[in-house]
């Protein structure tokens, strides 16, 4: 009863409250008031689809697992599924990890060529809107993990994992590949493709269109056709630049610029290309990387926009459009391209974390925050989930829920230790739940990170006045002089 009043009295408190809400129906279960419960449950699961007790469990860090098991039982009783390991992943569409595939050939700088492959065949399995396939920066943590295919399937939530391996020696290419149902390590179908060179995109299309016709011949019906390069050469210089750009680093960034670059200089009309070249100079404005912002996002949407002109059904595009979009403060841009973006491949994940950022920060953070939680499910292991929970702290305390966005916000903090946003949202929200002595000290952490923070770090970050006077406000309150 203690638990219902609490719900209900933050929902008085906060209508919008999801949070209360799921707290709500299931004390109203354990309280045996069943109608009432499954009505809230309704409520709950229209901004959480899909959501099982068992993923919604993963959220919680509670020191009394009795507690949550309590709570988990009574979410089940109001009607949640309950998505035990096995029966969660088969309840949502064909899930399918792409393992990277191994480059065995006598050249070890041609990993990126191996890769290269790995991500068309993912980028092409994708393009089947009934199948989610893991992203690759999720996918390729694995990369010489001992860990076994049920292991990394589990970890990831998938049904079927593709393993193989790449062979190049001079103009000629030799690609194994086996798709593992994960369970039980049942092998459902494996070949070989010898080819020329020039020849290693028609094997990459039959090596995506035998995983589909070996799962369930029925998704064919459902796929989107995308283009290949005019020429190999392009191709190659944008899997490098790929391969340099999910590093993360700002020296390898700079040379996936011109890898993008040379490509675009051989193939003017290669969509993918354009796409990269503005999702690479967006992603260098947004980690403070660029000596020239405002001429960056520019060039950033010019490419962007003739991506989309080249192929306006690729969703790196318009999820290029949308990156550039948010970096610039239009909202309502950012929301329509990366919008457009899932629906062309419901597994892109930036793709999630930049719909759930439109919403977040143009004035709707309630529906943000799902789209956020949709980007970590997508991509559970991303190098960029610290920036996804992130993304999804600023979302639960714009909306008042403190309480979610200090658990997210120390999530966020655990994966990447100097995320000075993270350390900012946890100070705030502490702030605002009345935990003086608990906000200093995280301020005192931030500080010693970065000793000439203040209030102008916030200037990149679309806000309204009054969220931005909150922030300011809890800042100066955590000071000393506070």
């Amino acid at each position: 009863e203690a638990a219902l009043a609490w719900a209900e009295r933050s929902l008085e408190l906060n209508p919008r409250y999801i949070q209360a809400v799921g707290y709500k129906a299931a004390s109203l279960a354990q309280l045996g008031r069943i109608e009432e419960a499954r009505a809230e449950m309704d409520r709950f699961l229209e901004h959480f689809s899909g959501m099982t007790a068992a993923r919604y469990k993963k959220r919680f860090n509670f020191k009394n697992e009795a507690d949550v098991d309590h709570y988990m039982d009574g979410l089940v009783k109001a009607g949640m599924p309950p998505g035990d390991d096995a029966s969660d992943v088969h309840t949502r569409a064909v899930w399918l990890a792409v393992l990277p595939f191994d480059n065995i050939g006598a050249d070890q700088e041609q990993e990126y060529f191996a890769d290269g492959i790995s991500e068309d065949v993912i980028t092409g399995l994708s393009a089947y809107r009934s199948m989610r396939v893991i992203a690759r920066s999720s996918s390729f943590r694995y990369r010489g993990s001992d860990l076994s295919i049920p292991a990394i399937a589990d970890e990831l939530g998938v049904q079927y994992v593709l393993e193989g391996s790449v062979r190049k020696s001079g103009d000629k290419v030799r690609v194994t590949a086996q798709l593992i149902e994960a369970p039980d390590r049942h092998h459902i179908w494996a070949d070989r493709y010898d080819s020329d060179l020039e020849d290693i995109f028609e094997a990459q299309d039959r090596i995506t269109a035998s995983i589909v016709a070996a799962i369930d011949p029925a998704i064919r019906s459902d796929h989107v056709t995308r283009p290949h390069p005019g020429d190999l050469r392009a191709w190659d210089h944008l899997q490098r630049a790929w391969h340099l750009l999910w590093k993360a680093k700002s020296d390898s960034h700079l040379l996936a610029i011109d890898h993008f670059r040379q490509a675009i200089e051989i193939d003017p009309e290669y969509p993918e290309a354009h796409a990269g070249l503005g999702t690479a100079l967006s992603f260098g404005v947004w980690l403070l990387w660029s000596d020239d912002p405002a001429s960056d996002l520019e060039i950033a949407e010019r490419h962007a926009k003739r991506a989309v002109q080249l192929d306006d059904r690729d969703a790196l595009g318009h999820e290029a459009l949308a990156m550039v979009a948010y970096a610039k403060g239009r909202m309502e841009s950012t929301i329509k391209e990366a919008d457009r973006a899932i629906q062309l491949n419901p597994s892109r994940a930036v793709a999630h974390m930049l719909a759930g950022a439109g919403r977040i920060h143009g004035g709707d953070p309630e529906s943000g925050i799902p789209l956020m939680t949709k980007a970590i499910e997508i991509s559970p292991q991303d190098p960029f989930n610290t920036w996804f929970i992130g993304g999804r702290a600023i979302g639960h305390l714009l909306a008042g829920h403190y309480e979610d966005a200090v658990v997210d916000a120390r999530e966020a903090i655990k994966t990447r230790y100097g995320y000075l946003m993270g350390r900012v949202i946890l100070t705030v929200a502490l702030v605002q739940l009345g935990h003086a002595d608990d906000a200093s000290k995280e301020l005192a952490s931030l500080l010693e990170i970065d000793p000439e923070f203040g209030p102008d770090y916030l200037a990149r970050y679309t806000l309204t006045e009054e969220q931005r006077q909150m922030f300011e406000s809890s800042l100066a309150a955590a000071g000393p002089d506070g």
